[in-house]
């Protein structure tokens, strides 16, 4: 079997999320893969950014409902929203350099 370069490929991640004082919680998201001649040249101290990295990259969330327990779906809007709170916008960062971490590593 010849390996098939997978043109847009694209990987599930569990998103730890914790506060401090609070208990871990997690959702997951699914990621589209930047070349690293991208990811490279991002600079993860500009907001911006990074801000304008997770909408190039998330393409999915699951497992996460809002404060009265309703399911949110994947949207624009949700993902601002996630991107815009500070431990969740680092939360989204590790969750992506983790998962082509763990790909380049054969999981």
């Amino acid at each position: 079997m010849m390996f098939k370069i997978d043109q847009e490929p694209k990987f599930w991640q569990p998103v730890i999320v914790a506060l401090p004082g609070e208990p871990e919680q997690s959702f997951r998201a699914r990621f589209r893969v930047i070349p690293v001649s991208v990811y490279s040249k991002i600079d993860k101290s500009d907001a911006e950014a990074v801000q304008k990295m997770l909408d190039d990259t998330i393409c999915d969330i699951a497992d996460i409902e809002d404060a009265d327990g309703k399911p949110l779906i994947y949207s624009h809007q949700t993902i601002q929203r996630l991107i815009d709170l500070p431990h969740l916008r680092g939360a989204l960062i590790l969750a992506y350099v983790k998962g082509i971490s763990e790909a380049a590593r054969g999981n």
